[in-house]
Formats: structure tokens, sequence, C-alpha cells
């Protein structure tokens, strides 16, 4: 089931609820007082116009930039040590 997230007109928190899309959760659950939730919308995800369409190829896209940097570094240090 998908989570919404909630604010209560009377006290003010925000709360996250899961329930069905047909479901309309009626009140706060540590609210006592008659009060109404406002349905606070949330960011949608786009596709990146980078051409990375997962957060898979993001994290891979990471670690081989990181890879990198170290092997240069490593590189940088062995010049400056050897004899």
């Amino acid at each position: 089931m998908p989570e919404y997230l909630y604010r209560c007109q009377k006290c003010s928190e925000e709360i996250t609820i899961r329930h069905s899309i047909s479901e309309k959760p009626l009140k706060a659950p540590d609210c006592d007082k008659d009060c109404k939730l406002d349905k606070i919308p949330v960011l949608s995800f786009r596709k990146p116009k980078t051409g990375i369409t997962k957060a898979g190829d993001l994290v891979k896209k990471h670690i081989a930039e990181t890879r990198e940097d170290i092997e240069q570094e490593r590189r940088t240090m062995k010049k400056e040590y050897e004899p």
C-alpha cells in the first residue's frame, strides 16, 4: 500500500499514513480533537536527462569515479616516494 503525507488542520501535526488509494483517513492518530487532514503533495520522480535511468546506475558511476580518483592518487603518491 502506498504512503501519503498529511497535515492536521487543528494540531498542525504532519503524519505519514499508509492506506489504499480508495481510503480516506478521518483524523490524525494522536489528535483527540475533531480535525480534518490536508494531503501534502509529494514530489514525483522524473527520469534524469543524463541518460541514467536507475539508482543502481548512479551508484555504479560514483564507484567507478571514486576508484579512478583513488588510482590517480596512488600513482601520485608512488611517484613522490620512489627512490
